[in-house]
C-alpha cells in the first residue's frame, strides 16, 4: 500500500524521533522545488518483515532519491522513520534553508517579538478568515472539520505550517503547501494561509 506525503500524520515524538518528519519532509521538499508539493511528488511504500515495518519514501520531486527507514512497529512510525533518513541525508541543505534561530533575546528583541506576535495573530485572523470565506463560497456551505487542515510544526529555526484543503476539487484537493520558518505559530499559520489564497 502507498500513502501520499498529504497524508501526513501527526505522531509525537519518542525516544529521539524527528517530530513529525513527514511535515518537515514536506517543508523541505517545497522549499526545494520552489512550488506546492503534488500527490506523487513524495510518496511512501511499506513492508511487513516479520512483525515489524519496514517503510521506504521515494522523493519524485528531487531526481526519484529513495530512502528507507528503519523497523518500526506500525505503519505510521515506520513512515516517520524513513522520513527521517531524508532528513538526515538533507542535513546540511537543509541547515543552510533554515538557520538556527538564537535562543536568547534581550529585552528590546522581546519586545520586538511580542509586537510582531500580535501583528502575526491579526494576519493570521485575516487570511484564515478570507480563506475561510473563499471556501464556503466553493462548497456553497460553512467548511467542518477535515475541510481545512493545519498543521505546525516547530523546527530549529522557530515554527513551520503546512495546510491542506481536503474539501475542494481537482488539483487543490491533493495540493500541500508549506510555510517557511517563522517566529510564531500564528505567523506560520497566516503565511501558509496566503500562500492558499495566491494559489
Amino acid at each position: 500500500p502507498e500513502a501520499s506525503a498529504e497524508e501526513t500524520a501527526a505522531v509525537p515524538a519518542c525516544k529521539g524521533a524527528v517530530a513529525d518528519a513527514k511535515s518537515q519532509v514536506i517543508v523541505f521538499c517545497q522549499r526545494s522545488c520552489g512550488r506546492p508539493m503534488q500527490k506523487g511528488d513524495v510518496v511512501y511504500n511499506l513492508q511487513r518483515r516479520g512483525l515489524q515495518h519496514v517503510a521506504t519514501v521515494k522523493l519524485n520531486c528531487l531526481d526519484g532519491e529513495s530512502f528507507e527507514g528503519r523497523p518500526r512497529a506500525d505503519r505510521k512510525h515506520a513512515e516517520q522513520a524513513a522520513a527521517e533518513e531524508v532528513l538526515r541525508a538533507f542535513e546540511r541543505k537543509r541547515a543552510l534553508m533554515f538557520p538556527t534561530a538564537k535562543k536568547r533575546r534581550c529585552g528590546a528583541e522581546k519586545q520586538a517579538a511580542s509586537a510582531s506576535g500580535a501583528e502575526a495573530a491579526l494576519a493570521e485572523s485575516s487570511a484564515k478568515a478570507k480563506l475561510h470565506d473563499i471556501c464556503t463560497r466553493l462548497l456553497g456551505r460553512p467548511p467542518q472539520g477535515g475541510d481545512i487542515v493545519y498543521e505546525v510544526v516547530v523546527g530549529n529555526g522557530g515554527p513551520s505550517a503546512t495546510l491542506r484543503l481536503p474539501c475542494l476539487t481537482g488539483q487543490l484537493a491533493t495540493t500541500t503547501w508549506a510555510s517557511d520558518a517563522c517566529a510564531s505559530r500564528n505567523e506560520a499559520r497566516a503565511k501558509v494561509a496566503e500562500l492558499a489564497l495566491s494559489a
